[in-house]
């Protein structure tokens, strides 16, 4: 059975933000304590892939344009001072490159509530082993002593 956020709502007795992270207790009426657990919202990976070819992008266009301005430098310049224009041009448009880059982007997603719903099922879908959902009510299972 999959579950459903709506189907969850009734088990979260608490949910608490800290940057990406939701931390959650989960709770069913048969149950004395609840169960800790935790949610990272992030992108879809569709939404992961758009924006890392759009980071590309931007990335490649910024080492374009510093290579294709140093290129054109050490050209004008001619002789060792072109190769060591050039060369520092290379250096600069690796590292240009790299800060054009930005990975806080492609981890970071916005808080929609869809999101946070979705990381909520994921992070229950770890503890399902220990619930029973039947006519519309939740059941905690204890684990079995070994």
């Amino acid at each position: 059975m999959e579950v459903t956020y709506e189907q969850l709502k009734p088990l979260i007795v608490s949910q608490e933000f800290e940057g990406q992270m939701v931390k959650l207790k989960f709770k069913a009426p048969n149950q004395e304590q609840p169960i800790e657990s935790m949610a990272y919202v992030s992108l879809s990976q569709e939404e992961m892939m758009k924006e890392m070819n759009k980071q590309i992008a931007k990335s490649m266009a910024t080492g374009m344009a510093v290579n294709t301005a140093t290129g054109l430098l050490g050209s004008a310049l001619g002789g060792v001072g072109g190769m060591v224009v050039n060369e520092a041009g290379s250096i600069a448009s690796s590292q240009a490159s790299s800060a054009a880059f930005n990975t806080d982007k492609l981890m970071k997603a916005e808080m929609t509530d869809e999101r946070v719903q979705t990381a909520i099922v994921q992070a229950f879908n770890a503890l399902k082993p220990y619930y029973k959902f039947e006519n519309g009510v939740w059941e905690f299972i204890p684990p079995k002593a070994s």
